[in-house]
Order: structure tokens, then C-alpha cells, then sequence
């Protein structure tokens, strides 16, 4: 009897703390919504200064710079843009679900990443914050969250650690500027949001 009790103690008490993160989760969202005036339940794309609001936001309830996350979003679904004018989800031939282009994304409501923008972005967000978390890529200096630069291999790792992000391009050791972190890193500059400083390293380093 002690066997088949003290697993559905753990059961219930593992069940529970899910249910918690994920009310946390939906009274997060309720929050951000309500801060930026927006109607959750809503079918089309919000005005820039409301999905500016939703982005800045979230990415602040993550302690993730918002410049970053706002680059992101733009470079995933260009203008901001979650709905098509049939107020679906844009969904890309790679599966890229709404604004954050989440794909293949374990633990997350897939019908719900389609229909609700907030939640989409949080988990966009999340997901970034969880690269930047990982101890299995380089890090820049201190790795400090609040220095744009030092986001460099979490912003590659949102679109996937694969050759074609590689910083330099193997067969001639030049700056890859096709790469998914660079391509980002310039929609910042280009959006006007905050100076960079160009990462001063080499192919050496890799």
C-alpha cells in the first residue's frame, strides 16, 4: 500500500504545481492584455502601438531586453503581423505558428499559439530567455541581460544552432551577414531602437 501511495502523493503534488505555473502563466497574460488595452479574444492584428505594448511587455515580465524581442517578432513575421486578413494564424510551410514563428515547440498549446497573441509571444519569449539560459553555447564577456550584444547566441539558438547561423562563413573565414543573429542585430539598427557595438570577434574564435 505504501508503494502505490507515495508515487500518487508525488502525482498529485507534480500536478498541482503545473496547474500553478499555468494559472500564473494566464493571469500574466490577463495582465499584459489589460495593460495594452487589448482584447484577447480579438481575430485581428492590433495597431503598432498596441503590439508594441504587448511586446514590450512580455519581454519585461522575462527580464529580456524589449529591443530584442520587438526585432525578433519583426524579423519572424514582418509588420507585426499575427492574423492574415481571414483572421487565421499565419502559419509558414516550416510550421513557424503567428508573430514569434514558434515551430515544433514541446509544452505549449499549439491551438492556443494560433489564436491568442499574447500567449504566442510569451512563448516566444520564454523560449529566447531559455537560449539565453543555456550552458551549451558561447558566451560574450559577463553574459549580461542587459547588454543587447551578449544575446548574440541566444538569438542564433531561437532560429537553431545550425551552419547557416555559423558567425563566419566556413569556407572563406569572412562575418557571415546572412546569419539569422545579424539579420536581427541590423532590424535593430535599422528600427532606430539602440546603437550596437559590432562583437569584435574572429573566425579564430570558432
Amino acid at each position: 500500500m505504501k508503494k502505490i501511495f507515495k508515487p500518487l502523493i508525488s502525482v498529485i503534488v507534480v500536478g498541482a504545481l503545473s496547474l500553478t505555473i499555468n494559472i500564473d502563466k494566464n493571469v500574466l497574460a490577463n495582465d499584459i492584455a489589460n495593460t495594452c488595452k487589448y482584447d484577447a479574444a480579438s481575430k485581428v492584428n492590433p495597431d503598432n502601438s498596441t503590439m508594441n505594448c504587448l511586446l514590450t511587455e512580455t519581454a519585461l515580465s522575462y527580464n529580456v531586453p524589449p529591443e530584442i524581442v520587438k526585432a525578433i517578432a519583426e524579423g519572424e513575421s514582418g509588420n507585426w503581423r499575427h492574423f492574415d486578413i481571414n483572421g487565421e494564424a499565419i502559419v509558414t510551410a516550416d510550421n513557424g505558428i503567428g508573430i514569434m514563428q514558434l515551430t515544433n515547440q514541446a509544452g505549449y498549446n499549439q491551438d492556443r499559439l494560433k489564436s491568442d497573441i499574447v500567449y504566442n509571444i510569451q512563448a516566444g519569449v520564454k523560449t529566447l530567455d531559455d537560449m539565453f539560459k543555456r550552458k551549451d553555447l558561447p558566451s560574450i564577456n559577463g553574459g549580461e541581460r542587459d547588454i543587447l550584444e551578449h544575446w548574440y547566441f541566444a538569438i542564433m539558438a531561437y532560429n537553431g544552432t545550425k551552419p547557416v547561423n555559423s558567425p563566419f562563413v566556413q569556407a572563406t573565414g569572412e562575418r557571415n551577414a546572412k546569419a539569422y543573429q545579424e539579420r536581427i542585430l541590423r532590424i535593430i539598427e535599422n528600427l532606430e531602437l539602440i546603437d550596437l557595438t559590432e562583437l569584435p570577434f574572429t573566425h579564430e574564435h570558432f
